[in-house]
């Protein structure tokens, strides 16, 4: 115990309670949120200057994540210039690229990135919308783009990698040996390169193993691309997508659900983990051409999938009004869970829930009520779901008024291993959270 407060930055609280502490506390002010909600003296690096015995254990913080824009890039190059050692516990770094508000120069980019190696989570937005794909200059940004970026990409401690608004251009950009998560949001191929359509499969309908392909454990494919889905498949891809362990996409239409389901069919049995995202606002044209909810959501095969995470939701305040052809997102999940073709080996189930409405933080903080979800738990009830072990709801509360995220409304967790009561009885009565409340 003498060593642990020896290294505390108090010495009468124990160094884990300080860690605890120091993540509670704002790293710095956020002038993007509203004046009253924060206190601009109260933030982690003014604690640091004030008491320096905190210093140590604050610069992991302080430091952890670094967005390489024109504002903060020359500030970020003259700080590591006087102290090269603040590199380690840079780990989370976002590279802001094309039509943004302030890029960070690409020449700024480069010299960073050789100092930046000790990144573990890599985020990069080259701002390549779809109207852009059809310059001819387009692969020669990119290209410029990951040699800037290269030095960060070739860090042995790189385990995530997200590319947003990102035009792939090189079949080994994202051949990285330590690679656990690759996230795509937005993604496109380009068309010059010798991208086959063939879907990669043999005749029995898996995909036949390909010598020296990458592992990853995760992958995130929030890009609805046809091509980039058959490419991932294909036995040219350098990665190995039938051995994920984690598979999240995310939709732009209800019926769009189904062009997942070679890749979902494809992957073996270390699949545990399989997140779904809908969209808020649905344009309903894919959707349009089914008779309803059942009929959109094609039979899920989840022999080994454990844990089902779904989120997207959106539900607003009536004084904002509602959405023209909003569907249920209740009805929607219930649907998806009597789909699957193997509910025993389910035994998690999560949903993420975004609430918008007009509200600011000195009125009386409106009512959420789990009441509008009880029919997922009733589905939970059923003796084919007799394995799953909890239901976790999540609901996230988002200001019209502010324009800003206020966070977690309040997380409520249904433990169905430690209920007296039948668990579809967990929903009979309104239950009102309010703001920031723990686990139920």
């Amino acid at each position: 115990m003498a060593a642990t407060l020896k290294s505390s930055p108090s010495p009468r609280v124990p160094h884990e309670l300080c860690e605890e502490i120091l993540a509670c506390v704002p790293v710095k002010y956020e002038r993007a949120q509203p004046v009253d909600s924060q206190d601009p003296y109260f933030t982690l690096r003014q604690c640091a200057l004030v008491c320096r015995a905190w210093l140590p254990s604050a610069r992991s913080h302080i430091f952890h994540t670094v967005h390489l824009s024109y504002r903060t890039g020359d500030r970020l190059r003259k700080l590591l210039d006087l102290n090269p050692t603040l590199s380690r516990y840079m780990i989370k770094v976002i590279v802001r690229r094309g039509m943004v508000f302030d890029p960070c120069p690409l020449k700024l980019v480069a010299e960073l990135a050789q100092k930046l190696t000790a990144v573990k989570d890599l985020t990069v937005y080259a701002g390549i919308s779809d109207d852009d794909s059809m310059y001819f200059d387009v692969s020669e940004r990119i290209q410029q783009l990951q040699s800037a970026i290269l030095p960060m990409v070739q860090a042995p401690t790189l385990v995530t990698m997200t590319l947003e608004d990102f035009f792939l251009c090189s079949k080994e950009f994202i051949c990285i040996p330590s690679l656990v998560t690759l996230i795509f949001k937005n993604v496109r191929l380009d068309p010059e390169l010798d991208w086959t359509s063939d879907t990669g499969l043999d005749r029995g309908g898996s995909v036949q193993p390909i010598a020296r392909r990458l592992s990853i454990s995760g992958l995130g494919l929030y890009s609805q691309n046809a091509a980039l889905e058959r490419w991932l498949l294909h036995r040219s891809c350098p990665l190995d997508v039938t051995t994920l362990r984690e598979f999240h996409i995310g939709l732009k239409d209800v019926g769009n659900i189904r062009e997942f389901l070679p890749m979902l069919n494809a992957i073996g049995d270390s699949l545990k983990v399989f997140g779904l995202r809908f969209p808020a606002r649905c344009d309903f044209r894919e959707y349009s051409r089914f008779s309803g909810i059942m009929d959109a959501i094609p039979t899920f095969s989840n022999i080994h999938i454990e844990h089902i995470i779904i989120s997207g939701f959106d539900r607003r305040d009536p004084s904002v009004g509602v959405y023209n052809r909003h569907f249920d997102g209740a009805e929607l999940v219930k649907s998806l869970l009597l789909r699957l073709s193997a509910p025993k080996s389910l035994k998690t189930v999560t949903i993420y829930e975004d609430v918008e409405i007009i509200w600011q933080i000195d009125k009386e903080f409106p009512n959420l009520q789990w009441q509008n979800w009880r029919g997922v738990d009733e589905v939970l009830a059923q003796d084919s779901f007799s394995n799953v072990k909890r239901l976790d709801f999540v609901a996230g509360l988002k200001s019209l008024e502010l324009q800003c995220d206020a966070g977690t409304v309040f997380s409520l967790t249904v433990d169905y291993t430690s209920l007296a009561w039948h668990r579809a009885q967990a929903a009979l009565e309104d239950m009102d959270y309010p703001l920031n409340s723990g686990d139920v």
